[in-house]
């Protein structure tokens, strides 16, 4: 009978945070069911992820094509072809969702799903790339009630969040957080879920590089637990699903938070360890007064106010540019691997 190792990071934390899945791949998340018997609460993606997930699946692609030839008007059959980028746009938009489709099978809860970084300061496209990524969705019939759309923060994208919420009942992730302002407005806003982002996203992409350090240095882990106090002081009903974990002591460090959505190398270090000597789990106590957090604050009507805060934090500033230049290098990627994809199997010319 597969189980979690009793006195793991993994079993201790687990019971005071609940946890959930920093990958699309199927094959970690049925062996870490198979072998553990972990049913992982959601399962997360980005751009890179799922360059990732398509770039080992091109069933997945293959699949997207066929739904999307069913309806596309005058299928382009070279890459010269003017309607071209709206074609693979088209694909990558259902292979988002049959990604997320496959995943749903094998987790609990909901599958996050993230538009993209470069219309994070743009209202109206937020708004019109989350509902093209649920109208994906439903096509294939998953209904938008098992996805968190992803928005990364920004004064402008939050406007878009409480109208998706308020006009399409669609429930919004602020992600790419790396701060109390970029919190408060995603609360503001009626966002059911943020992610704070905790370690080097540089690290996150390639664990190799991870070198562990001191808590207190960790820009990330202070800013979660600023965030985290913040929520609880002032009742805040935003959950906080924490992201970018690579290193074992934040999690630790972060036990007692709403969430935390692990990676799979993070997992297998939280699952053959135990949780050392003197660690307290959990670290986070579930409320605090409102001495303890940051005094409250509005953002969501006052775009001058809002910039005004978030640009006296320069290492913020430089992580959010950092994420979302990333990702959208990870969706440049997806558009040439589904052109070469369209090469290799469909007779795409290149001409």
């Amino acid at each position: 009978m597969p189980e979690i190792p009793s006195g793991s990071i993994y079993d201790k934390v687990s019971q005071v945070s609940k946890m959930s899945l920093d990958t699309m791949d199927q094959e970690a998340r049925d062996f870490f069911k198979n072998y553990y018997g972990i049913e992982f609460l959601n399962s997360t993606s980005n751009q890179a992820i799922c360059f990732s997930n398509w770039s080992g699946h091109p069933e997945v692609v293959l699949e997207a094509i066929s739904n999307v030839n069913k309806s596309f008007k005058d299928i382009p059959t070279s890459v010269l072809d003017e309607n071209f980028d709206d074609y693979i746009s088209e694909i990558i938009y259902q292979s988002i969702a049959i990604t997320g489709r496959n995943q749903l099978t094998g987790i609990k809860g909901r599958i996050l799903s993230q538009v993209l970084p470069s219309y994070a300061y743009k209202t109206d496209e937020v708004y019109k790339d989350a509902m093209r990524i649920i109208s994906a969705y439903e096509k294939i019939g998953i209904d938008r009630s098992k996805l968190y759309i992803k928005i990364p923060v920004t004064w402008e994208s939050m406007q878009a969040a409480k109208k998706l919420k308020a006009e399409e009942n669609v429930d919004c992730l602020g992600t790419v957080v790396h701060s109390l302002e970029q919190a408060i407005i995603a609360a503001e806003a009626n966002c059911a879920v943020i992610s704070p982002y905790v370690d080097d996203l540089e690290t996150n992409l390639d664990p190799s590089t991870y070198v562990r350090g001191p808590l207190e240095a960790n820009y990330g882990y202070n800013e979660t637990v600023k965030i985290h106090k913040y929520y609880k002081a002032h009742n805040v009903k935003t959950i906080i699903c924490v992201a970018a974990t690579i290193g074992i002591d934040v999690i630790m460090g972060l036990s007692g938070v709403d969430e935390i959505t692990v990676p799979v190398v993070a997992l297998h270090k939280m699952l053959n360890f135990p949780v050392p000597s003197g660690v307290t789990v959990p670290n986070l106590k579930s409320s605090y007064s409102t001495e303890e957090a940051e005094k409250v604050e509005t953002y969501i009507d006052d775009r001058e106010k809002y910039y005004a805060s978030l640009n006296t934090n320069p290492t913020a500033q430089k992580r959010i540019k950092f994420a979302c230049d990333t990702f959208m290098s990870f969706d440049d990627k997806a558009h040439v691997l589904i052109k070469n994809i369209l090469i290799e199997f469909k007779g795409l010319k290149q001409y």
